[in-house]
């Protein structure tokens, strides 16, 4: 599925495929971006982030407090 949507990207778009992200929070330049710290040390700024890491993620337990006003309540995990 993750290789699927990853091909299905528009050229120019970033992934990170395979890297383990250990936390997510705001932008300190621009709070609508998310900042990622990866298990290597590397980090990455993004506007969308998409964690495809499995019922118990660790990208939605890190992003639900940083992405509050910007969430929208909708569970889309039973589709």
């Amino acid at each position: 599925f993750v290789n699927t949507l990853a091909r299905m990207l528009p050229s120019g778009v970033h992934s990170h495929l395979s890297k383990r992200c250990v936390s997510v929070r705001r932008g300190e330049r621009n709070a609508g971006r998310a900042v990622l710290l990866f298990a290597d040390g590397s980090t990455h700024e993004a506007d969308v982030v998409i964690g495809a890491d499995g019922i118990k993620s660790a990208v939605r337990t890190q992003s639900e407090a940083a992405c509050r006003p910007f969430r929208d309540d909708s569970d889309w995990s039973d589709t």
